[in-house]
């Protein structure tokens, strides 16, 4: 979905465009053919959308970058090749970069001048995460390897933070330029201090493939968890809230733009 909440990206064999306004479909010509495409990323600023083709008979995948100003394949950065299909495609928050996962690595690419910034490679185990700092001035990645890793952009160099042994380190929240969340799918949640490499454990757990979302302005974290429980977590004040009590596994969660209101889908169909 856009940022501006006005175009939602629908992927498949081909790219379609739902504006939620006008509630027109617009099919989006990438020319990726006969791959489908399994993932697609608006740029911060809506100006480019990043399509991610389904696996190619060599093993290999294409990001695409369509140009949603000129409505054509963007210039110079049209196309990446990857060496198998990405999890995450993330801009910065000012468009200026894109980073994805390449299995154990992370590149980092500069979107105007179609240049690579970096390759991080120090991962021993798959990405299930990627970030950028608000400022834009730090990568940081994870991986299933309990590792941490903070790429500093501006200076290309890497500090590496090893969680415990029993700490989790899966699906992250980046709360602004020092503090990174954990939430894993099963577990304890845990705050990050990047600059320390202290963690702090937080007073809610995760339940077995229990799913979350962070608001828009980084105060509230929802979880959701199998048993139909959806908690609420103030991050500024650490109150807990229970929302829901359902029978149904929630299967989806997000909040609106403005954080006025929490959306919450079960695996019954109830919204």
């Amino acid at each position: 979905i856009s940022s501006d909440g006005k175009l939602i990206a629908l992927v498949g064999e081909k790219v379609y465009l739902w504006n939620t306004q006008t509630q027109q479909l617009t099919l989006v010509d990438i020319g990726i053919t006969p791959n489908s495409v399994v993932k697609a990323t608006f740029s911060p600023d809506n100006r480019l959308l990043a399509c991610c083709s389904a696996e190619t008979e060599f093993g290999t995948s294409e990001i695409i970058f369509w140009n949603m100003v000129e409505n054509k394949i963007n210039t110079p950065l049209a196309k990446i090749t990857t060496g198998s299909v990405p999890t995450h495609i993330v801009f910065s928050t000012d468009g200026m970069l894109v980073a994805f996962d390449d299995e154990e690595d992370v590149q980092i690419i500069d979107v105007q001048k179609d240049t690579p910034i970096a390759r991080i490679t120090d991962h021993t185990k798959y990405v299930n995460s990627i970030n950028f700092t608000p400022d834009n001035k730090q990568l940081i990645s994870t991986a299933y390897d309990n590792g941490i890793r903070i790429f500093d952009i501006p200076n290309k160099k890497e500090r590496k933070l090893i969680g415990k042994a029993n700490q989790i380190i899966d699906n992250t929240y980046i709360i602004d330029n020092t503090t990174l969340i954990s939430v894993p799918e099963e577990g304890s949640l845990y705050t990050w201090n990047l600059v320390t490499g202290q963690s702090k454990k937080l007073p809610i757990l995760a339940d077995t493939e229990s799913i979350s979302a962070l608001s828009q302005d980084k105060t509230f974290l929802a979880i959701a968890t199998t048993n139909g429980a959806v908690k609420l977590l103030n991050l500024k004040t650490g109150q807990i809230r229970s929302l829901i009590n359902g029978a149904h596994s929630v299967i989806n969660l997000n909040f609106s733009f403005d954080n006025k209101f929490l959306i919450t889908v079960s695996i019954n169909g109830t919204v």
